[in-house]
């Protein structure tokens, strides 16, 4: 390359092209604190979680989840609502505890 061609209207149009994709893919693919995008900015999730705890007999275990899971599917579909997570607790520890 000569440098009339790097200085001309169109060395210019593609640095400004390059450094401004450059600029954008660098602030998407690393963000931190101060430059992140937030995918609900309206809606920010509490500092804190409800848990809610079952016990439910063996022989009901699965027909309790799968209806847990269908209410939790409606959940879903209302507006503002973000997410619900089910988690059950590990046998190993013992009877009444939760995850």
């Amino acid at each position: 390359m000569t440098l009339r061609m790097i200085f001309s209207i169109e060395g210019f149009n593609r640095l400004t092209a390059f450094a401004t994709g450059a600029a954008g893919g660098y602030a998407f693919t690393n963000p931190d604190v101060d430059n992140v995008y937030d995918i609900f900015p309206l809606q920010k999730p509490p500092p804190y979680a409800f848990l809610n705890v079952y016990k439910v007999k063996e022989e009901n275990a699965r027909d309790f989840e799968i209806k847990w899971k269908e209410v939790a599917k409606f959940n879903q579909r209302q507006e503002g609502y973000l997410f619900t997570k089910f988690m059950k607790a590990d046998k190993r520890l013992g009877p009444g505890s939760a995850n």
